[in-house]
């Protein structure tokens, strides 16, 4: 991460990432975020909107302490400061990846494009549709940490036509 740094700090660069979402309220993340887009549910780009499991009725019961610790987790994590290398089961995986991108590029934007829900389930169309969204939202980097057991020529097509595209 050191070394990435001496390199670029991610300063005026908006990095999009294609994922589940993003805790909006995370303290270590907050500062940096943009409004992204949820092209799965046409709403924010959030992992606490409907695809979440955990209903509201739900939510109310988790102590504040829980919050607490996840989020000081987190924050110890970007602060390179995770001496167990482990994370909390419950962190959010497009959190995560928000986290990482903030921690090699300290200085950028972060753009959440929602295409997944909170179980890691989406379609191909929403994939390729979230693939077209970042020139909409002015991104210059787009981070897609996700794979597929089998080639798509769809797929293929999109990414070949954004990167042509500039």
């Amino acid at each position: 991460v050191n070394e990435v740094r001496t390199l670029s700090t991610g300063a005026a660069t908006r990095i999009g990432y294609i994922d589940t979402g993003v805790d909006f309220s995370h303290p270590a993340l907050s500062p940096w975020l943009d409004p992204g887009i949820d092209v799965l549910f046409g709403q924010a780009a959030s992992e606490e909107e409907a695809s979440s499991p955990l209903t509201q009725q739900m939510a109310s019961v988790l102590d504040d302490r829980f919050t607490f610790i996840l989020n000081q987790a987190m924050a110890s994590l970007l602060d390179g400061d995770n001496p167990s290398g482990t994370l909390p089961s419950a962190l959010g995986h497009g959190t995560l990846v928000a986290g990482i991108i903030h921690l090699f590029a300290p200085e950028s934007r972060i753009v959440p494009i929602k295409a997944f829900d909170a179980y890691g389930n989406t379609t191909m169309f929403t994939i390729v549709d979230a693939i077209y969204r970042p020139k909409e939202l002015d991104v210059d980097v787009l981070n897609m940490s996700f794979s597929f057991s089998t080639t798509s020529d769809i797929l293929h097509k999109a990414i070949v036509d954004v990167s042509a595209s500039g």
